[in-house]
């Protein structure tokens, strides 16, 4: 029973990369926060932190291109406008970014077809 498993890497994008059709999910969400340094004679800085983006991975198509923002659309056809000073996007090898919505696409009808059964 040997089984060939393809291993797939999202590649992090510069915002001047992404393509519209390409498929894309948010790697990390910037934070800017002011601060008071101790070291600088109290002077105020603003910091800026990068964290992982929520638990929650969501695969979206971009639509629209206008740096620095980009429009996408998800699998379940909702858009939205991504602001690229705030979040960091990698790129989805297509064949998986197909799947993974069609998959949603799927998970979504079955349910509609559920609550209307009953």
């Amino acid at each position: 029973m040997n089984q060939i498993i393809d291993i797939m890497a999202v590649r992090r994008l510069a915002p001047e990369d992404v393509l519209v059709g390409a498929y894309v999910v948010a790697l990390f969400e910037v934070y800017e926060m002011f601060s008071r340094a101790e070291d600088t004679a109290g002077e105020i800085t603003v910091r800026r932190i990068e964290m992982t983006a929520s638990d929650e991975v969501r695969v979206l198509r971009v639509v629209g291109v206008f740096l620095p923002f980009v429009f996408v659309r998800d699998a379940l056809g909702d858009h939205t406008t991504l602001d690229m000073r705030r979040v960091r996007l990698g790129e989805v090898p297509c064949e998986l970014g197909r799947f993974v919505r069609k998959r949603l696409r799927g998970d979504k009808r079955r349910a509609e077809r559920r609550e209307k059964s009953g």
